[in-house]
């Protein structure tokens, strides 16, 4: 079952779809109550880790993030979901999560800011520019 929230102008649209292995976040990230708003996405997450620790399904997915701006509790968040998918891609047998940071060749801050959740998380991602 996919998990979908709609972005705002505030908050970012997240696509979470399991069967075709894309996870997504895009948009802007500050939200006013960060908490609330992404709490749910990290229980959904939770659980998906949790269904994957169980099974022997060969997956190999992707978690794209690509976000225009994130405050600093958003970045908290983000470097949340990004261990959730690197502890899944480290517990499951056949389990591969790459992480693409996506980026628009005008915006120096855009790729500063994958670089810092890239250093944060201790991963590498694969930066993607258009």
């Amino acid at each position: 079952m996919n998990y979908e929230i709609a972005g705002t102008t505030n908050s970012p649209k997240i696509l979470f779809d399991p069967i075709n292995l894309i996870f997504l976040v895009e948009g802007e990230s500050r939200p006013k109550d960060v908490d609330e708003f992404y709490s749910p996405v990290i229980d959904w997450l939770t659980d998906y880790s949790n269904r994957l620790k169980g099974s022997k399904e060969a997956v190999e997915g992707t978690l794209k993030l690509n976000l225009e701006f994130a405050n600093s509790a958003s970045i908290m968040m983000l470097l949340k979901i990004v261990k959730i998918f690197d502890e899944i891609a480290t517990t499951c047998e056949d389990v591969i999560f790459e992480i693409h940071w996506h980026y628009s060749s005008s915006d120096d801050d855009g790729f500063e800011l994958g670089q810092e959740l890239e250093e944060l998380a201790g991963l590498q991602f694969q930066f993607i520019k258009y």
